[in-house]
């Protein structure tokens, strides 16, 4: 015996958990207008360089196994990557290089 489909696609019963909140220092850290470092301690690998929008430097970020491994990821797949690019205020492609 053959079943008819449902008028209506299936749906999950499962319920989606409530998005998180933000963490307070994440929160401070990136989305602040005051700047990055009005009462806040950074850790000693953070410097920040720019405050609109908030940037950071964060040094020793990788180890040198780390970096190795993308070295050697990025040769071997060299030919499928595209040079990036971004979009003027008439919507038209800018190269970044």
């Amino acid at each position: 015996m053959k079943r008819e489909s449902p008028a209506s696609p299936r749906r999950s019963k499962r319920t989606r958990a409530a998005p998180r909140a933000i963490p307070f220092r994440v929160q401070n850290l990136f989305f602040d207008d005051k700047g990055p470092t009005e009462g806040m301690v950074l850790p000693k690998n953070v410097e920040p360089i720019a405050t609109a929008p908030n940037m950071y430097l964060v040094r020793n970020f990788l180890s040198e196994k780390e970096i190795e491994y993308f070295m050697a990821l990025c040769s071997q797949y060299d030919k499928k990557f595209k040079c990036s690019f971004t979009e003027d205020e008439n919507n038209e492609e800018v190269q970044v290089k």
